[in-house]
């Protein structure tokens, strides 16, 4: 089922986890900044919550749900591993809806070394590839019904006012919508609506 949007006001969720980490807050910028948090779980690493390939083969499985015909995105902090932070992508739902997809997207950075590249297989039904320069990285996925695409990607965003800017290049095929959920819940507590055709900014903030 869809997460309940949440409108592009500050706002900021505190930690319910008991856990020594301190609570971590990021503004997403489209224009109107909206502040979420990390979702979180304890001693799970970035590559076990992406769950690939188990049940559904070739796709995302984790506790955030994903969407048909949507761009999940969210921060995930490990609480055993307080201040690791990775940015996760999840294009479309592994469901059996038949429509696949393809889309670009463009991030500041260097993400040419996934924790999860999802999936690594050249082919006609299922490519992940990438090209990089120092301040970029352009990431190309294209996937058949009934899988997902999508990345897990370590991001150093330790100081205030670190950033990572996102934008996809032109408009995707089979992706209709693009969301950002918030935590700390390990499912997701909300997400913000966000539009496909303007670039977004995140970036670590002073907790409200």
């Amino acid at each position: 089922s869809s997460l309940p949007s949440s409108g592009p006001s500050m706002s900021s969720f505190p930690s319910s986890e008991p856990t020594a980490c301190p609570t971590v807050c990021f503004s997403l910028s489209q224009g109107s900044p909206s502040d979420v948090v990390p979702v979180t779980d304890y001693n799970v690493d970035s590559v076990t919550f992406y769950s690939r390939g188990s049940p559904v083969q070739f796709s995302y499985n984790g506790a955030v749900g994903a969407e048909s015909e949507t761009c999940v995105m969210f921060l995930y902090e490990d609480l055993s591993n307080c201040g690791s932070f990775s940015l996760f992508v999840v294009m479309d739902a592994p469901v059996d809806d038949g429509t696949g997809g393809e889309a670009d997207l463009i991030f500041s950075g260097d993400f040419s070394n996934p924790e999860v590249a999802d999936d690594p297989i050249t082919s006609t039904v299922d490519l992940y590839s990438y090209s990089s320069t120092l301040d970029k990285t352009k990431v190309h996925w294209e996937w058949a019904g009934p899988y997902t695409d999508g990345l897990a990607q370590s991001v150093q965003l330790d100081n205030m006012g670190d950033s990572i800017d996102v934008k996809f290049d032109g408009l995707p095929v089979g992706i209709d919508y693009w969301k950002f959920v918030t935590g700390p819940d390990r499912t997701g507590t909300s997400s913000t609506d966000l539009n496909l055709g303007v670039a977004l900014n995140i970036t670590r903030v002073t907790c409200s």
